[in-house]
């Protein structure tokens, strides 16, 4: 038996009800502990009578650990969202009696059961790379958003385990940026520093059929029905379908750096029309239009992102740093040209097959 937690809003819900789905098509033991992050999920949850989903309140989260009350009105979107993750999986351990819990996002669809990934962790803590590919633009974005990613997090229910993951969320709690900055990103810019503090607990998961997403799809490559991955074949895990940005109700697009437009379609079109099953299914059965959402994951485009960058500049200037300040620039620069020379695929989700 398996044991994943994950969390969402009503926004998600056609993503998060896909991402059980796959699981129980993989033919996955699970249990999924959900913590609904609104109370229009909360309802349809209950409506739909999940049967391998345990249903966790906001308000459950929030008597659990206090310090959410307040950063809940401090911290908006994905902030707080981001600093729920950590409180939820120590919740979980707390509270369930499990041997361990593995965190996954709601963005992701399975295609093969990840059963084997979490039985091969060899230690306390389970964790993914981002996977970046070579060159200068993938070396910025690690830098920024981190090495590892927060997407299948694995914490056994042991000594080692609860110490990283306690430590994680205090980090969490003190700060949970989108801003890239010396601080950190989000909640998963801490994980850095892990295998430095805790040697002897982490354990990084290296199968490249876990993890495909557009910020590693470069190196991916489709030849007939198979995929490969730098060359090897590989059995795809989970595609994690971050940068999904619906232009309108009929016609999602999404920015790649790859020209294997094919290889995209191949994994877009397929969920795109599981998503939209399941929209349509939401709105008929409970009167919900989810409307239009974009799960970008762009570092240039955020207007908070950016006056913290002229922030952080000016304050470099105003103390000499002229050349740190100037490679600042620059890095900035390349990212934002770098980012404009990406494919764009769009999707015409009136083509229904």
């Amino acid at each position: 038996m398996q044991y994943f937690c994950t969390l969402f809003n009503s926004m998600y819900m056609d993503k998060g009800l896909v991402l059980y789905d796959s699981l129980v098509s993989v033919g996955c033991e699970f249990t999924m502990y959900l913590l609904a992050m609104d109370d229009d999920l909360d309802k349809v949850l209950r409506e739909e009578k999940l049967e391998r989903v345990a249903i966790i309140t906001l308000d459950e989260i929030m008597a659990y650990e206090p310090e959410l009350v307040r950063l809940k009105n401090e911290r908006k979107g994905s902030e707080f969202y981001w600093t729920c993750s950590s409180v939820l999986m120590e919740y979980v351990l707390s509270n369930f009696s499990i041997d361990c819990c593995t965190y996954i996002d709601a963005d992701m669809y399975f295609y093969s059961d990840p059963a084997k990934m979490v039985e091969e962790c060899g230690s306390s803590v389970g964790v993914m790379k981002h996977r970046f590919p070579a060159g200068r633009y993938y070396r910025l974005l690690e830098a920024y958003s981190g090495t590892y990613c927060v997407e299948f997090n694995t914490f056994k229910n042991d000594c080692h385990g609860r110490q990283v993951l306690s430590d994680w969320k205090k980090s969490c709690l003190e700060c949970c940026n989108a801003l890239g900055d010396e601080k950190g990103f989000g909640d998963q810019r801490y994980l850095d520093d892990w295998d430095k503090i805790y040697p002897d607990d982490i354990y990084v998961y290296e199968d490249p059929g876990a993890g495909i997403a557009t910020w590693n799809i470069k190196d991916y490559s489709l030849e007939g029905n198979k995929i490969f991955y730098r060359g090897q074949e590989i059995i795809p895990i989970f595609y994690h379908f971050s940068g999904i940005n619906y232009a309108d109700d009929n016609s999602v697009t999404i920015r790649v750096d790859t020209t294997d437009t094919v290889l995209i379609r191949s994994f877009y079109e397929p969920y795109l029309r599981k998503i939209e099953e399941k929209r349509d299914y939401i709105n008929d059965k409970y009167g919900l239009k989810l409307g239009v959402s974009k799960t970008g994951n762009d570092p240039s485009v955020s207007s908070q992102d950016r006056d913290q960058f002229k922030a952080d500049i000016f304050s470099l200037v105003r103390h000499a740093h002229f050349i740190k300040a100037f490679r600042k620039i620059s890095d900035r620069k390349f990212i934002s040209n770098y980012s404009l020379n990406f494919v764009k695929v769009k999707f015409d989700l009136q083509e229904r097959q």
